[in-house]
């Protein structure tokens, strides 16, 4: 039996035959791209990651307590073993030395850092707004960074606000009146 497609004569064994060496070619290929896929992705898990840290808010004159994480790998879970006392932790990744910054990105005063080189440190901000505060690590060979956003309020008024007392005031409505209505 043959088959008319745009004009040429292809008869269903060619079409099989062709379709099959295609089917071939990926079946053997598919090894090759997966490794090669497997192969990127482990050597990005184990490379030189930063983690700034989560978004936060904070209150004018107060500071924030910036916790940074550098290493390779992927970063610690708190809840990792939780529960488990047999299982060990898997050793983390290990590589050459590595060296940390915090810079502002943006915002519109300016940051004072304790230690602007340390993963754990503090920030104070000099007036309200949006920061954009980055983590840099760098190991010589390849730079990772991250970012997290603090926004800074304005503090609360230094005078509370004051009692309202209502003894002074009578409500005469029919609707709060004790008595049913007809």
């Amino acid at each position: 039996m043959k088959s008319r497609s745009n004009g040429t004569k292809l008869t269903r064994r060619q079409m099989l035959r062709r379709t099959g060496k295609a089917m071939a070619g990926s079946v053997a290929m598919a090894p090759l791209i997966q490794s090669a896929i497997l192969s990127s992705a482990a050597a990005a898990e184990t490379g030189l990651k930063g983690v700034a840290g989560i978004d936060r808010v904070t209150i004018l004159p107060g500071k924030t307590y910036l916790r940074g994480w550098a290493g390779y790998g992927d970063p610690p879970r708190s809840n990792q073993n939780r529960g488990r006392q047999d299982t060990p932790p898997t050793p983390a990744p290990t590589g050459p030395a590595f060296t940390a910054m915090w810079t502002k990105e943006s915002g519109p005063g300016e940051i004072k850092f304790t230690d602007a080189k340390a993963l754990i440190t503090t920030a104070a901000f000099s007036s309200p707004g949006t920061y954009v505060l980055r983590l840099t690590v760098d190991n010589g060979q390849s730079r990772s960074s991250s970012t997290l956003t603090v926004a800074v309020e304005t503090p609360p008024p230094a005078k509370q606000l004051d009692a309202v007392y209502t003894k002074n005031f009578k409500i005469n409505s029919p609707l709060w009146s004790d008595e049913p209505r007809p």
